[in-house]
């Protein structure tokens, strides 16, 4: 839709609005959930990362849907507390990342050969 409109105005040609009640219509619960999350976001950005700040409209995009999802993990990396409450379902995805082994990769180390005795 971007280029789309890009492309509209670079030729001076005045773009079509193609199902955008459609688009409402399906937006309504997302914009809810968006006016939510989108200011913790950027709470915690401009606290952590400003310059993230000029891109939380594109990520809440590419998030849509799973807005809060988006924030918790905005959250646990910036070790933030969120001032959400988490979900069970998050909670439960969260504990998965515990299950890769964590430790010293080439813990047994193997002598040198042809040493001279």
């Amino acid at each position: 839709k971007t280029l789309y409109l890009a492309v509209c105005k670079k030729y001076g040609v005045e773009p079509k609005n193609t199902s955008t009640k459609k688009k409402r219509e399906v937006e309504g619960p997302d914009a809810e959930r968006v006016q939510k999350v989108k200011p913790l976001i950027c709470e915690v950005y401009q606290a952590h990362n400003p310059a993230k700040l000029e891109d939380v409209d594109q990520l809440l995009a590419k998030y849509r849907g799973r807005e809060e999802l988006l924030y918790f993990g905005i959250c646990e990396k910036y070790g933030v507390e969120p001032k959400l409450p988490k979900p069970p379902a998050t909670e439960a995805a969260g504990n998965n990342s515990a299950a890769v082994p964590e430790g010293p990769l080439g813990a047994t180390a193997v002598p040198p050969s042809g040493g001279d005795a």
